[in-house]
């Protein structure tokens, strides 16, 4: 309820939302993301990849524009 006072139970709750839990699954991703391979060929092939779908996206928003103008 709006406008009462928290309860030591309600207050623990909420900093193990914003502290512990956050922190461990960041702890948790961490491995993940030393996993992921960046190389410099793979960074460019994301890059690339990101490039012709908004290339798509951009033509699809001219086809609609251009049809229902």
């Amino acid at each position: 309820m709006a406008n009462q006072i928290q309860t030591g139970a309600s207050e623990q709750g909420i900093v193990l939302l914003l502290t512990i839990i956050p922190a461990v699954f960041a702890a948790l991703a961490i491995p993940l993301i030393m996993l992921y391979p960046l190389d410099n060929k793979t960074l460019t092939d994301v890059q690339r990849g990101l490039h012709q779908r908004k290339n798509t996206v951009v033509k699809q928003d001219e086809n609609e524009v251009m049809n229902n103008g």
